[in-house]
C-alpha cells in the first residue's frame, strides 16, 4: 500500500462555525493511515486560519490555498495532491461518526474498486440512519444495468460522501467544473460506470447534515434555472453516453425526479409575475432535451402524484395549471414544515 491507505478530501469556503467539528472527527480516529487535504476555496471568514492549525500542528494534514472556484474545482485538487490508495470525500459541515474509520480495515483487503458505507442523515430536529443490506457487486458476472436501476432511484446514491474510492479509478474521472447543480450525480454515474467490483456495508462511517437554508433551498428565480440548465446538461450528456434504450428510459425518469421539484420552486419568486413564469415555462419546455422526454416518457411512468400532475401538465402546455398546482402544492409543504416545528417545540 502506499503511504497512507486513505486520502480525505475536505473542500472548505466560509465554515468557520463548524470546520473544527469536522477535522477533529477525522483527527480523533483510532485509524491512522490515513492524510487530510484541505481545500481552502478563498474563504473571507477565519476558516483558513483554524484549518492551518491543524496543518501546523499533524504533519498528515495538507492545506491548499486558492481564489473561489468552486466545490468541483477544489475537489478536483484534492484529487491531483492525493497519495493514499483509496480517497474519501467529507463535506465540510458534515463529520465521521466515533472511531469509524475502524470499521475500514476489515473490508480494504477485498480491494474492491468502491465501498459504500450506511451513513446517520441529521438535521435540526431529528436524525435517520440509512444502513444498506451487506451486498457485493462484481460487473464481470453481475448485472450492471440492473444496479443502474437501483442507483437511480434513490436520491442519496447522489451524494460523493460516504464511499471510499480507489484512487486509480480518478485517473480518467473528474468532477465537471461549469456546473454548480447536479455535479455529483454526474461525478458518480460516471464512477460506477468505470467499477468493475462495487460493496455496501451496514458499517456506519459518516454524519450528514441535512441543512435546510443551504443553497440547495434557494428559491431566486436566476438560480433555480441555472440549476435547471445543470440539471439538462448532465442528462443530455448522459443519455447521449448510453447505448441502452432502457437505460436511457430510466434516465430521462430520473431528470424528471430531478427537475420537476426546481419547476414546482419558480413559484416562490416573488419578484417574477405569473405571466413573466408563464413565458419562462413555454421557452423552458420548447427545448430540444424536454421535447426528446415528452416523446419518451408517459405519465404512468411515474409513481408519485406530485410528478405525474405536474408532467402532465408541463407535457400538454397547461401552463396555467401548471403554476396554480405548483403555488397549491408549495403552500400546502410550507404550512405542513411549521406545523411540524410548532409541534416539536
Amino acid at each position: 500500500m502506499n503511504s497512507h491507505d486513505i486520502t480525505i478530501i475536505i473542500p472548505v469556503y466560509n465554515c468557520e462555525k463548524y470546520i473544527t467539528r469536522c477535522i477533529d472527527s477525522i483527527i480523533n480516529q483510532n485509524y491512522n493511515s490515513i492524510e487530510i487535504i484541505i481545500i481552502n476555496d478563498g474563504s473571507t471568514d477565519s476558516t483558513f486560519e483554524k484549518c492551518n492549525e491543524y496543518a501546523k500542528k499533524y504533519s498528515n494534514v495538507k492545506v491548499i490555498n486558492q481564489e473561489n472556484k468552486g466545490v468541483c474545482y477544489s475537489r478536483n485538487i484534492g484529487i491531483k495532491n492525493a497519495q493514499g490508495e483509496y480517497i474519501l470525500f467529507v463535506d465540510a459541515d458534515d463529520y465521521l461518526l466515533e472511531n469509524s474509520l475502524d470499521n475500514i480495515y476489515s473490508v480494504l483487503e477485498d480491494k474492491f474498486d468502491i465501498i459504500k458505507f450506511s451513513y446517520i442523515i441529521k438535521n435540526k430536529k431529528s436524525e435517520k440512519k440509512m444502513i444498506y443490506e451487506e451486498k457485493e457487486y462484481n460487473f464481470t458476472v453481475d448485472d450492471k444495468e440492473q444496479f443502474f436501476k437501483s442507483f437511480l432511484e434513490n436520491s442519496y446514491e447522489n451524494m460523493v460522501w460516504g464511499q471510499l474510492i480507489k484512487r486509480s479509478l480518478l485517473d480518467k474521472i473528474t468532477f465537471e467544473e461549469n456546473i454548480f447543480y447536479a455535479e455529483d450525480f454526474l461525478f458518480n454515474y460516471e464512477l460506477y460506470n468505470q467499477a468493475k467490483t462495487i460493496k455496501y456495508t451496514e458499517k456506519m462511517l459518516y454524519n450528514y447534515e441535512k441543512n435546510d437554508n443551504s443553497i440547495t433551498m434557494n428559491f431566486k428565480n436566476e438560480k433555480i434555472l441555472k440549476k435547471i440548465d445543470n440539471i439538462i446538461y448532465v442528462f443530455d450528456k448522459l443519455t447521449l453516453e448510453s447505448e441502452s434504450l432502457h437505460k436511457r428510459k430510466i434516465l430521462d425518469i430520473k431528470f424528471l425526479k430531478e427537475v420537476i421539484p426546481q419547476i414546482m420552486m419558480l413559484v416562490f419568486e416573488k419578484e417574477i409575475s405569473r405571466v413573466e413564469l408563464i413565458k419562462q415555462y413555454k421557452e423552458m419546455f420548447e427545448k430540444s432535451f424536454f421535447k426528446k422526454v415528452f416523446s419518451e416518457v408517459e405519465e404512468v411512468d411515474l409513481k408519485k402524484y406530485k410528478y405525474k400532475k405536474i408532467y402532465k401538465f408541463m407535457k400538454k402546455k397547461k401552463f396555467n395549471l401548471l403554476y396554480i398546482f405548483s403555488k397549491m402544492y408549495m403552500i400546502l409543504k410550507k404550512v405542513q414544515a411549521i406545523l411540524i416545528n410548532i409541534k416539536n417545540r
